[in-house]
């Protein structure tokens, strides 16, 4: 392999390394909060779950949700209590070392693209987990904000795209992130009781 190929697998690999750990800090509980009854998911590249298998070695265990945490959000869903689904407006692949990769099951392996020296993409589906017609309503929402995003300069748009799916689901909100810059836990909160207060002002109203 050419001194340039050594370098780009190099790259690779140490981009999955720090993904990896990355993913150990911030996304140890997965890509699911709850605050109150509220519950806030970040589909994506967070729905990867890493299993520690040694003191410096990891493999991909798993995609969320498993069936307990579907069964949690739509409970959630059906008491009438919200459900906020943040999407990214490009998705990331999610680097993954070859050895790491052997390791992995299935669900998992079906999604890795070719290998590159000794790293393959992961591409998580988006929305895939959810009942079929709330998966096409999340979709037709990110057609329409990707059309939005087109057409209005970077700086006019919210740091947040936000969509309610009703129907099918009057507590369920799909949002849209416009920028990169991560978001604190006090942000989040107060997203999701925003959220909670606009809904049941909305029945009161009705």
């Amino acid at each position: 392999m050419s001194e340039l190929g050594d370098n780009e697998t190099n790259q690779a690999s140490h981009a999955a390394t720090r993904h990896r750990v990355g993913r150990l800090d911030q996304d140890s509980c997965g890509p699911m909060l709850r605050h109150g009854k509220a519950l806030i998911v970040f589909d994506g590249p967070r729905r990867l779950i890493w299993q520690r298998i040694g003191a410096a070695r990891w493999r991909p265990r798993r995609l969320w949700p498993n069936p307990t945490e579907t069964a949690e959000v739509l409970d959630t869903i059906n008491q009438g209590d919200p459900v906020l689904i943040i999407l990214d407006r490009h998705p990331q692949p999610v680097p993954v070392l070859a050895d790491e990769l052997a390791a992995a099951p299935a669900a998992v392996t079906d999604l890795a693209g070719a290998l590159t020296g000794d790293v393959a993409d992961l591409h998580i589906p988006t929305l895939t987990w959810l009942p079929h017609s709330w998966t096409r309503h999340g979709q037709r929402f990110l057609q329409h904000a990707a059309e939005q995003l087109t057409h209005r300069p970077a700086l006019l748009m919210p740091p947040l795209l936000l969509h309610s799916a009703d129907p099918p689901a009057a507590t369920l909100w799909f949002g849209l992130r416009t920028h990169p810059r991560p978001w604190t836990a006090a942000e989040l909160t107060a997203l999701v009781e925003h959220l909670g207060t606009a809904q049941s002002t909305s029945r009161a109203a009705s």
